[in-house]
């Protein structure tokens, strides 16, 4: 038995359930009609609010490109990007909702315990392989894979970054104030890159969901052997 082998088709099975096409598109969680009607409804406003937003924007553009200044221009279609973000979020909680789940977090990690137990369930893993073997070697394996992320990356480098801009700024014998802003902007850059690698599907995500599915698997199955 390949475990390397094994591990990898779990991790290929995780992905495809918590995938966008999954979730959003084939929907296999919608048993009745009447989701499926909700589904098509949600899409359908979304869809007309985009074509809305998008011709917003160019009519914006082209009738007050010559005549306001171009950071007014910006800061309004930004504004606009902010209410269209904040509607697309109350429509994905209204489709996750669909069938009972809490939003789309639950939504995804019961498709993904669900096809994590069919998968299981045709390899040859005991529960005894699970915690002595499967599960210290995932860790290790996890462990790598997270020395290797662009998240660890960012962890090393901004500390290191704003540090030395730190020590560059007092060395100085006048105010700099561009430094001010390239150290805001690093923060900044490392924050919406950290939130964005968090909630984004990977390579290495899917072995540490994987991970977290396998103690939850010998959870249940402990709880199951007490009753």
């Amino acid at each position: 038995m390949d475990i390397n082998k094994e591990l990898y088709d779990l991790k290929v099975e995780i992905d495809k359930a918590r995938s966008f096409k999954n979730i959003f598109w084939d929907s296999p969680f919608l048993d009745t009609e009447k989701d499926k009607r909700e589904k098509k409804e949600i899409f359908i406003r979304f869809f007309i609010l985009t074509v809305i937003y998008i011709a917003t924007c160019l009519v914006k553009i082209l009738l007050t490109f010559d005549k306001v200044d171009i950071g007014y221009l910006i800061i309004s279609i930004l504004l606009c990007l902010v209410l269209f973000v904040c509607y697309l979020g109350y429509e994905a909680r209204n489709f996750c909702s669909l069938n009972g789940h809490k939003g789309y977090y639950d939504l995804r990690y019961t498709l993904c315990y669900k096809a994590f137990r069919r998968r299981l369930e045709k390899s040859s893993f005991s529960t005894n392989d699970i915690e002595k073997y499967i599960l210290p070697l995932l860790k290790a394996k996890n462990s790598t894979l997270e020395s290797y992320t662009f998240k660890s990356y960012l962890k090393v480098v901004i500390p290191s970054f704003i540090a030395g801009s730190i020590v560059a700024f007092l060395n100085q014998p006048k105010i700099d104030f561009s430094l001010y802003l390239n150290i805001i902007f690093i923060v900044i850059f490392g924050f919406i890159v950290s939130m964005i690698g968090a909630n984004s599907p990977g390579y290495h995500k899917g072995y540490k969901l994987l991970e977290t599915l396998l103690y939850n698997y010998l959870l249940e199955k402990d709880h199951t052997s007490q009753k």
